[in-house]
């Protein structure tokens, strides 16, 4: 048997490393925004297999201007 290290998100789901936590809890607090911008007419991407990746990239600048 080995033990491991985790990372909890505050909704209990784990991750084998810190920064892919910090991910997806940046995505918790965005996930309802940026779900609404996605339907909203504006994105250029609002049900394309390129929907996802927009949505990372959003987390990912959320994190960017925050210094995370």
């Amino acid at each position: 048997m080995e033990a491991v290290q985790a990372y909890q998100a505050s909704d209990g789901v784990l991750f084998k490393t810190a920064d892919a936590c910090q991910d997806y809890e940046v995505s918790l607090v965005w996930r309802n925004r940026i779900d609404e911008f996605q339907k909203s007419g504006l994105s250029p991407y609002p049900a394309s297999p390129h929907a996802s990746m927009a949505a990372r990239v959003i987390v990912a600048w959320e994190r960017f201007k925050t210094g995370g």
